[in-house]
């Protein structure tokens, strides 16, 4: 089988991909709880793969302490909302990708709105809280959870 020079040919070469994982990866679909941290180099890779939508909930702003080790930010996005900034970031790199920016908090009240809908929730929030009301909806619903965060020199996913 040969492929055309195209965005994903490496991907489609793949035997793990192929052209069939590379068409249900395109017409996947992924909302991000948190554009830091860990989640920064995900949403990336995410993006450059071809995931066919993918939505970004993040009420944060860039800061410059950011800027060492979330690889979507840049000086010019001091103050910005990250979700913002991670999308025109991310759009630059894959326009072919559907991505939208949600400035808010997930909470009990907005949960089955942002996320209901996705093949997969990436939960990335800074709390405890948040990750077991991540996980609760996720557990009624059967929508698949990753969970992937970063302590010091560690990332987990």
């Amino acid at each position: 089988m040969t492929f055309a020079d195209t965005r994903y040919n490496r991907q489609e070469l793949m035997p793990q991909v192929g052209a069939t994982g590379q068409r249900r990866l395109t017409c996947g679909s992924a909302v991000a709880i948190g554009a830091g941290g860990v989640k920064s180099s995900l949403l990336y890779y995410l993006v450059a793969t071809g995931l066919g939508h993918l939505r970004i909930i993040d009420f944060d702003r860039v800061e410059l302490s950011n800027l060492n080790r979330q690889i979507l930010f840049g000086t010019a996005d001091v103050g910005r909302n990250k979700a913002e900034a991670a999308r025109a970031r991310l759009k630059a790199l894959n326009d072919e990708v559907i991505i939208e920016a949600v400035d808010d908090r997930v909470e009990a009240t907005n949960i089955k709105a942002l996320c209901n809908g996705f093949d997969v929730v990436i939960e990335g929030g800074g709390s405890l809280d948040g990750r077991l009301l991540v996980n609760d909806h996720c557990l009624r619903t059967w929508q698949p959870m990753v969970h992937a965060s970063a302590q010091y020199a560690y990332g987990y996913v």
